[in-house]
């Protein structure tokens, strides 16, 4: 059940990232760092494949029905009051997530508010037409 979705059946999720480094720790055993990570708050790394160019490139591969998404994008209203309970360092980032548009696929009221965990904060919006507009902004424990 592995899946690029942010609505997964389970937190196993699918990624290609970059090994940047190793590092052995006392406390933590080997430590990988990785960059290029397009995952959730919380989703566990549980397991990492080396990149085999002839067995995981697909050079005459194809999107299907998600290149019809690929520049598909929402304007994103963060009122103030809501985007200055975030840290600074965390603003844009929260942005750019929120104009991937993170809802459920099947998903399209515009007066049901959605729900998405980023940095330790639940970011609560609305989507009508392509304008997301954040409603609120909660600390989850």
């Amino acid at each position: 059940f592995a899946t690029r979705s942010p609505f997964r059946p389970n937190a196993i999720g699918l990624s290609c990232v970059k090994l940047e480094k190793i590092e052995k720790t006392e406390d933590e055993g080997t430590v990988l760092f990785v960059s290029g990570v397009d995952l959730l708050d919380e989703t566990p790394i549980l397991d990492i494949k080396p990149y085999i160019p002839h067995a995981d490139l697909k050079i005459d591969a194809t999107g299907s029905y998600s290149d019809d998404a690929k520049d598909y994008r929402l304007d994103v209203s963060f009122p103030e009051e809501h985007l200055k309970l975030l840290p600074i360092d965390k603003r844009a980032a929260v942005i750019e997530c929120l104009a991937e548009d993170p809802r459920p696929a099947y998903q399209d009221a515009p007066e049901r508010i959605y729900g998405m965990l980023f940095a330790g904060f639940n970011i609560k919006f609305q989507v009508e037409n392509d304008t997301l507009t954040v409603v609120g902004v909660e600390k989850t424990k």
